[in-house]
């Protein structure tokens, strides 16, 4: 289908729109579908994964939801997506972008309470017990990041880089090799390199979405700090006051970077605190990468747990029948030949009742790009999956001319500090180098 507008069919009375249908007409999923359950995006690159995450969180912020997108790849226009929608909303858009030899932005220990920071720390180190002999030595790094947050307690210190000098003088800490070496990675960043509070409870309070840059596996010390911040964003959203939650849309583009203990728990418990989640990924492979996690959890929390779905070119032949399975059945009839009788040479034949997938695999995999052999961009093609009938659906992109915020740079106030003031980590601030 050629290009339209999707902006012309939005209506946020009516429901949230996902794409015509192959009669050209808008379909809508309702407000409370979309909020109870999660979102599944599953297709090759270039498909057209991105075209509904930039749709759906469009109309997300027009709803006065908290749009918080995990972007590991860096989407320009996907961020121009999110500055168009929050300046229609007359709210700032946050962008934080966690990548190496970025200034100083955000401080995401701020507010912790030690169990937080701790959790945090395990979950960004992936420090889960997997059933293998190294679980003993994740054991003993789960013990010093305990300690490291009874240690932020105790001195009331809470930004990483105070925290990596204060625990450089403690053996407990320092002995755990394995933990010490993440924790220097992690509090080195440029990111956090900084204790001011950006305030990220209020954010999402008030509505105002929240871009976040990430990185691929190509750059694991980014990948820990954007699972710290996942953990924290969590917490934050799980502790609101009951009458004060609003509804937040949550978003995990390449699972395959985000996917691990703390995003399956994500799944499984959101729901209950007014969050629902949009996750995308490539392939089942992408799911199953994390070996510290089993097959069986993943298949439940992002293939079952998903009834909203959206589904784009598949090169996963598993993926593919495991969706057609889920697409419902239809009642046909097929005609079979019998045998040939020499005496009789009339074909016997039979018509037998049968139940077919509405979505057979081999059309999840034959998904057309949106790109044409022309070279010309139109519709993407996908099949989706609510509380109707599964159906194919053509989605075009929110087109967005709004130019996204700067990173804001945020020094730390430790830095503006007189002398007799000084914290240990002004004081000790020409070592911070030599320690990460």
């Amino acid at each position: 289908m050629p290009l339209y507008d999707p902006v012309q069919y939005i209506d946020v009375k009516r429901g949230v729109f996902v794409g015509l249908t192959q009669d050209r007409k808008p379909l809508y999923i309702s407000w409370q579908q979309y909020r109870s359950t999660h979102c599944q995006i599953p297709g090759a690159s270039g498909f057209g994964k991105g075209i509904t995450l930039g749709l759906l969180a469009y109309q997300s912020i027009l709803a006065h939801e908290a749009a918080i997108m995990f972007d590991p790849k860096f989407d320009e226009f996907l961020l121009a997506v999110y500055a168009r929608a929050a300046s229609e909303m007359g709210v700032p858009l946050h962008v934080l972008n966690l990548r190496q030899g970025q200034v100083a932005q955000f401080n995401p220990c701020a507010g912790a309470t030690g169990y937080e920071l701790e959790e945090m720390l395990v979950g960004a180190m992936e420090l889960f017990d997997a059933g293998s002999d190294a679980d003993f030595h994740r054991g003993n790094d789960r013990d010093a990041a305990e300690h490291l947050a009874r240690l932020a307690e105790e001195n009331g210190v809470w930004s990483l880089p105070e925290l990596l000098v204060m625990a450089s003088k403690v053996d407990a800490i320092t002995k755990q090799e394995g933990f010490w070496r993440k924790f220097r990675h992690l509090a080195g960043l440029s990111a956090v390199q900084t204790d001011v509070d950006i305030d990220l409870d209020g954010i999402i309070e008030r509505g105002e979405p929240i871009y976040i840059v990430g990185s691929t596996v190509r750059d694991p010390k980014v990948t820990m700090l954007q699972k710290l911040v996942l953990v924290r964003l969590i917490q934050l959203i799980e502790k609101r006051p009951r009458e004060k939650r609003r509804p937040v849309m949550l978003t995990l583009d390449e699972a395959r970077h985000q996917i691990s203990n703390v995003s399956l728990t994500a799944l499984g418990t959101l729901r209950s605190f007014s969050c629902h989640v949009a996750i995308a990924h490539q392939s089942f492979g992408d799911l199953f990468e994390n070996q510290a996690l089993s097959p069986d959890a993943v298949r439940g929390a992002v293939i079952d747990n998903t009834t909203l779905k959206i589904v784009y070119h598949l090169k996963d032949a598993d993926l593919a029948a495991a969706l057609s399975a889920a697409s419902a059945q239809i009642r046909t009839f097929t005609e079979s030949v019998g045998q040939i009788n020499p005496e009789n040479p009339v074909n016997e034949r039979t018509w037998q009742e049968a139940n077919i997938p509405v979505i057979e695999p081999g059309i999840f995999m034959h998904l057309p790009s949106p790109i044409g052999s022309d070279n010309k961009l139109r519709s993407a093609t996908g099949v989706a999956f609510s509380d109707k009938v599964a159906t194919m659906v053509s989605i075009s992109p929110v087109m967005s001319d709004v130019a996204p915020p700067a990173v804001v740079h945020r020094p730390p106030t430790w830095m503006q500090k007189s002398s007799d003031e000084n914290t240990a980590i002004a004081r000790s601030a020409f070592k911070l180098e030599d320690l990460i």
